[in-house]
């Protein structure tokens, strides 16, 4: 028996990290792995989902090697049978973890369903299985020959048990496969007509097994894998929306045999499963639409659909969430007035508690707007409260609900829609650009003053004026003006220099003026500045760069070093750090008396400004890259200081 360590994943397979559990130690831990059966769904290994009872305080890491994109866990299922008695259950150690947001399809992995006629037929062939996880250290691969497997004894109503593999006992492989190893797939390559890799089965533990020298992995085998997964989909019809699949014909090469693949799939994409739950008179939104907001065409269409919809016999609830603020954007406040003169009740969700909102609704029957501002830090009370207005409603009562975010990021629609999307009622997602308002104007003039500015510089009319002279086609003119400033970005380089063309108008290029304008003013002071002289710009540099790098989701800097993450995310050169957040650096951090817009307080303040939006995006303190930058280091408590230290000037 021979067992060898890959670092690199096979072709065309995902690497799969569950983190962030509350079990975890520290909290950046990884606490297994797991399988994408769907693309909204992971199978995992129950002792690693229950490792937490809230679904919210896990991270799912999916990619290849280091492109990993991280996505925020929405509901978890155990199997009920090793909930009960975890130490008698090894044949139902299965989860599935929902995620927030849809991953890829074409990382959904292939199952193999004639596991034993596969076996027979290749009996004196080499399989090659392989065993995948994420581990704390590195994503390995564990290969073993066909020789060490064979199927635990079978039962009556286990027709095809467990997969017990042993493994040569080394250093590097304790107990069988590594700690991380849990609910990742065993794989095996197919060779035929179909090539790639298929799943032939669940690492679910290992232990001792004959003395040290052989060691053993149990996996759970496909078929007791999809036969959960059948009555999961039965049962919780609500939730579980992974009933349909493809099989796959192949021959293998060899023997000239057929034998079947099956993958999950999702009947619709996102844009069709929307579009078939409107309603089909109602004014519909397209979610493939950047700016939709002020145009004539889609404000006729609203106020038709206002001046119907409370008449509307099929109407149930509708959520449009998008990016702006309540009371700050002009458009949601024309709806508003709209609606109110048509016998509609407005309430500012924002400024009234949720369930005063759902008393409200009971006792008056008549249509209901409310707007809101997504409140990030708890989502899963919104949600709910969504769902109780909802219910709260008299029959056929409308009931529509603005949702804005100020992150107005595709991630916190995908998180609603996602979570809202097995109720009566229908969300659609609208981007809200800030300078298509008053508060984005005034933002921007904001930063300009902290630059050295004159203040009002910038207006709507300023932008008119400069497309109108831009050395651009009539063609591109329409555009931008039917649809204004698109980022904050856009509005600085006109500031800085009207003679820009829109071609200039890079993120990199607005970031180094930027830098270049901070480190002048920095090294013109008379004197050092301490942290509250600079706090103004640093609160407002550092919230221009997040915005800046809005279109950029910072989930997918998850898994990379701090040094490509700032690559990744454009930021101009300073001085070389390595690591940006080593111990050298720590002093710095939590040094009052340093100017923190210095190049190397900057660099590692930036890098953990990015930490810190996108640990308030999954609720949890550092995510789990941290730990490769602070290797070996007892950090966790400086930096829990310097993040509250620079809390209040991280929030714009």
């Amino acid at each position: 028996m021979q067992s060898t360590f890959q670092v690199q994943t096979p072709p065309g397979v995902c690497q799969i990290q569950i983190n962030n559990g509350t079990a975890a130690q520290p909290q950046w831990q990884a606490l297994g792995s797991g399988i994408l059966i769907h693309s909204e769904w992971v199978l995992t290994a129950a002792h690693v989902s229950m490792m937490s009872t809230e679904a919210e305080d896990f991270r799912v890491l999916i990619g290849e090697d280091k492109d990993l994109i991280g996505y925020s866990v929405i509901e978890q299922i155990n199997h009920p049978v090793f909930e009960a008695a975890p130490n008698d259950s090894a044949n139902a150690d299965m989860a599935l973890l929902q995620l927030g947001s849809p991953a890829p399809q074409e990382q959904v992995i292939d199952f193999l369903l004639d596991w034993d006629w596969y076996q027979s037929r290749t009996k004196n062939a080499h399989l090659n299985l392989k065993f995948m996880g994420r581990p704390f250290e590195h994503g390995k691969v564990v290969e073993v020959d066909n020789r060490s497997i064979y199927h635990m004894p079978r039962q009556a109503d286990d027709p095809d048990g467990i997969l017990a593999i042993q493994v040569e006992g080394t250093v590097d492989v304790k107990g069988g496969i590594p700690d991380g190893f849990s609910g990742g797939p065993v794989l095996i390559q197919l060779r035929g007509r179909k090539q790639g890799y298929a799943c032939v089965g669940m690492t679910v533990q290992g232990g001792a097994l004959a003395g040290p020298a052989v060691t053993t992995s149990f996996a759970l085998s496909t078929h007791l894998l999809l036969s959960w997964l059948d009555s999961v989909a039965k049962k919780e019809s609500n939730k579980v929306t992974i009933t349909s699949g493809t099989f796959y014909q192949t021959i293998d090469a060899k023997d000239d045999e057929i034998f079947s693949v099956f993958r999950w799939h999702s009947d619709f994409s996102a844009q069709q499963l929307l579009q078939q739950n409107q309603i089909a008179d109602l004014l519909t939104w397209n979610t493939a639409l950047t700016t939709l907001v002020g145009r004539d065409d889609e404000r006729a269409n609203f106020n038709a659909w206002a001046d119907q919809s409370s008449a509307h016999s099929k109407l149930q609830c509708r959520v449009l969430h998008g990016e702006g603020g309540v009371g700050k954007t002009r458009f949601v406040a024309q709806w508003a007035e709209q609606l109110s003169r048509q016998g509609w009740q407005v309430v500012d969700g924002s400024k009234t508690k949720f369930d005063k909102i759902t008393e409200s609704i009971q006792e008056q029957p008549s249509p209901w707007l409310v707007m809101i501002d997504y409140p990030e830090n708890k989502q899963t009370q919104l949600h709910e409260s969504i769902r109780n207005w909802s219910h709260a409603r008299a029959r056929n009562q409308p009931l529509l609900i603005v949702l804005l975010s100020r992150y107005g990021e595709k991630y916190w629609s995908d998180l609603l829609t996602s979570s809202l999307n097995a109720t009566e009622m229908t969300t659609d997602y609208i981007e809200l650009r800030p300078l298509q308002t008053e508060h984005g104007y005034q933002l921007l003039n904001e930063v300009l003053a902290v630059l050295g500015q004159p203040k009002d510089r910038v207006s709507e009319q300023d932008y008119i004026h400069w497309i109108e002279g831009a050395d651009i086609s009539e063609q591109e003119k329409t555009h931008y003006l039917q649809y204004p400033l698109m980022t904050l970005g856009q509005g600085l380089c006109l500031a800085l220099d009207p003679n820009l063309s829109l071609a200039a108008l890079s993120h990199q290029q607005v970031i180094s003026e930027l830098v270049a304008r901070e480190q002048t003013r920095m090294k013109n002071a008379e004197q050092p500045m301490n942290f509250d002289e600079s706090q103004a710009g640093f609160s407002l540099r550092l919230s221009m760069l997040a915005i800046l790098l809005g279109p950029i989701h910072l989930d997918t800097l998850e898994g990379m070093s701090v040094e490509d993450s700032i690559n990744r995310l454009g930021l101009p050169e300073v001085p070389r750090i390595e690591p940006v957040l080593g111990e050298k650096h720590l002093d710095l951090l939590n040094n009052e008396a340093i100017d923190p817009l210095t190049p190397d307080v900057f660099a590692a303040g930036f890098a953990l400004k990015v930490f810190s939006d996108m640990s308030t995006r999954s609720q949890k303190q550092f995510p789990n890259w941290l730990a490769t930058v602070l290797d070996k280091t007892d950090m966790s408590e400086a930096l829990e200081r310097f993040g509250q230290r620079y809390h209040d000037a991280w929030r714009w």
